[in-house]
């Protein structure tokens, strides 16, 4: 997801990776375009805000103008930390995989991964790599 963003606003990697400047530079973008990027459904932010999928899809397309307090509820949930946790979870359940499979491949407590998931702790470089192997999740 990282590298798309970073793409997207032709961003050297090496020099500027930090979550704060893109989180900064994805409110450029309208809600469908990060959605897309981050490959997830309407039904999958709405479950991530907690509205219907009605709602948000008419958030979305400007149906309906979004309250301020739910813009910053969507902005978060598709924050890159947001939608990397998301892609975790997802093909973890596409897998038909418990958390505690995935944390006995990594090594790791249930409780670990539970929070890698949920994006309470950060993952390193190489962490990421190996949860991405263990889900299928393309690099």
């Amino acid at each position: 997801v990282k590298k798309i963003l970073f793409d997207l606003y032709g961003i050297n990697q090496k020099q500027e990776t930090n979550e704060d400047v893109l989180r900064v530079k994805s409110t450029e973008l309208d809600y469908k375009s990060l959605r897309v990027i981050a490959g997830l459904t309407q039904k999958d932010v709405s479950n991530m805000i907690g509205t219907s999928s009605t709602t948000y899809c008419r958030y979305e397309t400007g149906f309906w103008e979004t309250p301020e307090g739910m813009h910053e509820k969507i902005m978060s949930a598709l924050s890159p930390k947001s939608i990397k946790s998301s892609l975790y979870k997802k093909h973890r359940r596409l897998l038909g995989y418990n958390q505690q499979r995935v944390a006995d491949e990594l090594g790791v407590a249930r409780q670990t991964y539970s929070d890698y998931e949920r994006g309470r702790l950060n993952t390193t470089l190489e962490l990421d790599k190996k949860i991405r192997n263990i889900l299928d999740i393309p690099l």
